[in-house]
């Protein structure tokens, strides 16, 4: 929802390519491919995460897109590419292009009056902008946008708050979100997950495994939720560094029995080396570049 911003720097031995933002977006951190362990992952920050849930008081929980984000490009693409692929001519493509009221491959000047999503950022690309719209998508069906004041404050990007109005407005995306087939949640996240589960360990280790040594110096909080990645900082309070493991664990497993909804996407999560970069703020993220 806020504007990108691309940084680059060196790190450890290559480069990151950031894609952050001041609160709420697309924020991909990625090692480049001259590493021996990449690392592919969805920055949060410490500031924009609710474990007491999001209100008109609290504002929205953006652990819930963030998290989301990282799922969405790096399982619901590779698993299924023809629907959920981001580029032209997959099912959500086609539904979205319904829903911005054409096919615009660049921001139009001005949305037709009868597109009920205009994500007017500039620096968000065809491909991102599948990604947030099945963000909007599936957290609408799961009930996040729906709390007073919500639809007053994302009205200008996406004009849908309940489930009820999805099924009507956007019955495509309704139908690719409520299809059995692709084990998408059906559980909103709570950051309530079970810790007494004997499967998922909400043990924060404070040094990294073998493969991340790397990056010791960097992060001092690390837990690995059915084998995705989660990293932090020092200054990342702990309540909230757990609520983002929680999240994570939810969307993969939201009746909370301990086996995951889906275990190859769950397996396209490792094998693209997924992680979650918790840092406090977004100044803090640029200054681990420096």
């Amino acid at each position: 929802m806020k504007r990108l911003k691309q940084l680059q720097a060196g790190f450890i031995l290559g480069t990151i390519i950031i894609y952050s933002a001041l609160l709420t977006s697309c924020n991909i951190v990625s090692k480049d491919d001259t590493l021996f362990d990449s690392i592919n992952g969805q920055s949060l920050f410490n500031e924009e995460i609710n474990p007491e849930g999001s209100s008109s008081e609290n504002g929205f929980d953006a652990t819930l897109e963030e998290v989301l984000h990282l799922i969405s490009d790096y399982v619901y693409e590779p698993t299924y590419p023809n629907i959920f692929g981001r580029n032209t001519g997959t099912e959500i493509a086609n539904a979205m292009d319904s829903a911005r009221g054409g096919q615009h491959l660049s921001i139009p000047t001005t949305y037709p009056s009868e597109a009920w999503y205009h994500y007017n950022d500039s620096t968000c690309n065809y491909s991102c902008q599948i990604t947030e719209y099945i963000y909007w998508g599936l957290t609408t069906y799961l009930g996040a946008q729906d709390y007073p004041g919500r639809a007053e404050e994302i009205n200008n990007e996406w004009e849908i708050t309940t489930s009820e109005n999805l099924q009507t407005r956007d019955t495509t995306l309704y139908g690719i979100i409520t299809n059995t087939e692709y084990n998408l949640p059906k559980i909103l996240p709570t950051g309530d997950y079970p810790t007494t589960n004997v499967t998922v360990n909400f043990t924060i280790e404070s040094s990294l495994p073998n493969e991340l040594s790397e990056l010791s110096d960097k992060f001092s909080k690390y837990i690995s939720i059915f084998g995705i990645h989660i990293l932090g900082t020092t200054q990342v309070e702990e309540s909230k560094f757990l609520h983002a493991a929680s999240v994570l664990a939810e969307y993969l497993d939201d009746d909370q029995d301990g086996t995951v909804n889906d275990s190859d996407m769950v397996n396209h999560l490792i094998s693209n080396k997924a992680a979650m970069i918790i840092t406090y703020d977004e100044d803090e993220l640029e200054s681990l570049l420096d």
